[in-house]
């Protein structure tokens, strides 16, 4: 006789946050949201953007969330600061979007997530959760304005083949081969166009390409997991 097959189900792993606003209330709420799951435990609060900045640089969380403005302290000069200072920092910036100016700055500075302050706690949820992931996490406007100045700035013919090369998940061997250049020819191009779509991985170059509506949504996201660490190379 044999034993029924049991399922088990994979336990999350831990993410670390870090919460930085000026408004109490808003700490408070913010880290009530994200402890309702068991596996996002909130390592730090800050009301400024000096506790910020020495809390996401000393405890190195793996997601932090930075209120729009701490203090005179600007969104893009903070995510500035904390990536200079730890590169692999994957921030997220809580903002009143439609008032907000420095979007862009914020995202050419490092941020990966961009959401109202006015988000569901599903909405915060699903953006901490996306951007552990190594995704990218933005709402509507944010994703318009970084169209808007990703189509100022110009992708050169090249460099729009090889997005849509990478969102066939091509290897460097297959762009080459495709394009007819050499690998070091398009790891140069990737650099280029990595730097253009602020981008620190392949993975995070497909998002931006597809809010950018430069790459379709994918119908189906199962082949991504291997994507999330590649690099350049």
């Amino acid at each position: 006789m044999t034993m029924p097959e049991t399922c088990t189900q994979q336990t999350p792993a831990l993410i670390r946050v870090l919460v930085a606003s000026g408004c109490p209330a808003m700490l408070e709420g913010l880290a009530s949201i994200l402890q309702r799951k068991s596996y996002i435990k909130v390592i730090s609060q800050d009301l400024d953007g000096f506790g910020a900045v020495r809390g996401a640089v000393k405890l190195k969380p793996d997601v932090t969330i930075l209120d729009w403005q701490l203090e005179g302290s600007h969104s893009a000069t903070l995510v500035h600061v904390i990536r200079t200072q730890h590169r692999h920092a994957r921030i997220v910036i809580l903002s009143e979007l439609n008032k907000d100016r420095e979007i862009v700055p914020g995202l050419r500075c490092g941020a990966v997530g961009y959401i109202d302050r006015n988000s569901s706690p599903e909405e915060i949820l699903t953006c901490v959760e996306r951007v552990h992931a190594g995704h990218r996490h933005l709402a509507p406007i944010a994703a318009m304005r970084l169209a808007a100045s990703v189509h100022f700035d110009g992708l050169t013919l090249r460099e729009q083949q090889i997005v849509e090369l990478l969102g066939e998940n091509r290897t460097n061997r297959e762009i080459a081969a495709t394009l007819k250049i050499s690998e070091s020819t398009v790891r140069r191009h990737l650099t280029g166009l990595f730097l253009k779509l602020n981008a620190r991985s392949r993975i995070e170059a497909i998002d931006v390409a597809i809010e950018c509506g430069l790459l379709r949504p994918p119908l189906e996201t199962d082949g991504n997991a291997g994507l999330q660490s590649a690099s350049i190379n």
